[in-house]
């Protein structure tokens, strides 16, 4: 049975914290104080990498600092508390939602295991190269829930279905775009019982979503839905998106 596990390790959410620094758009950091902010710009400058790098090694002296900020700044004991308590409420939900995405997406969950972290900030990513997600610990249960719906929709798109939009035409750009507007499938009717938030997406991709849902809602055939999306891609990809400069991936 496919399940997962959820984890806080103090690396990762020192990550999670120098990623919204260093390589999300203005304002994404905005609950980091701003003296650790200015700390660990000035630590990136000194030693810079990319955010790949950043993921892949977990040792630039600005995850160092965080971690030790976090040590004396957050309850860890409580982060624990809150880890078990998300465990077994989406012990609840999760077999319910596997079937759900797999019958949507016509794909099955294409591991036995993955991980989800815990991070003491709240905007939140996922890495398809280790399989993993993060979700915060402050968010409401009900919040946390949708977070990892969301999160876990993106790995198993990009598993099954990158690779394909790639060799149909594609850019990386454009996948990603489609990736992240295609999670208004989780405010499908089938997850009203798994999960309580509407999925809204980011604000570039309002229009571009609402084109989404009306090619979805010919027949929806998620096969079908796709073809039509990469079909039709310049016909509605530069028209719908918008402003859409700062990309962190």
């Amino acid at each position: 049975m496919t399940k997962i596990n959820f984890k806080y390790n103090l690396k990762y959410d020192a990550y999670n914290w120098v990623r919204q620094v260093i390589f999300m758009s203005p304002g994404s950091a905005d609950r980091i104080p701003l003296n650790i902010q200015k700390e660990i710009l000035k630590l990136y400058k000194k030693n810079q990498i990319s955010h790949l790098d950043l993921l892949d090694s977990m040792n630039h002296p600005t995850i160092e600092f965080v971690v030790d900020y976090i040590k004396k700044s957050q309850d860890i004991k409580s982060i624990e508390s809150i880890r078990k308590e998300l465990e077994v409420f989406w012990r609840k939900k999760e077999t319910k939602f596997f079937k759900i995405l797999s019958e949507i997406i016509q794909k099955p969950i294409y591991r036995a295991s993955y991980n989800c972290y815990l991070s003491t900030v709240f905007n939140c990513p996922f890495y398809e190269k280790e399989n993993w997600i993060m979700v915060s610990a402050f968010s409401d249960r009900t919040n946390q829930i949708y977070v990892v719906a969301h999160e876990f929709m993106h790995l198993q798109f990009i598993h099954w279905y990158k690779k394909y939009c790639l060799d149909k035409g594609l850019t990386k750009k454009e996948f990603w775009h489609i990736q992240e507007a295609i999670t208004f499938l989780l405010n499908e009717p089938e997850f009203n019982n798994v999960i309580v938030f509407q999925d809204k997406g980011y604000r570039i991709h309002q229009e571009l979503r609402k084109k989404l849902k009306g090619l979805w809602e010919k027949n929806k055939d998620f096969n079908n839905f796709l073809n039509e999306v990469i079909t039709f891609k310049q016909n509605y990809l530069g028209k719908y998106l918008g402003n859409s400069k700062k990309i962190y991936k």
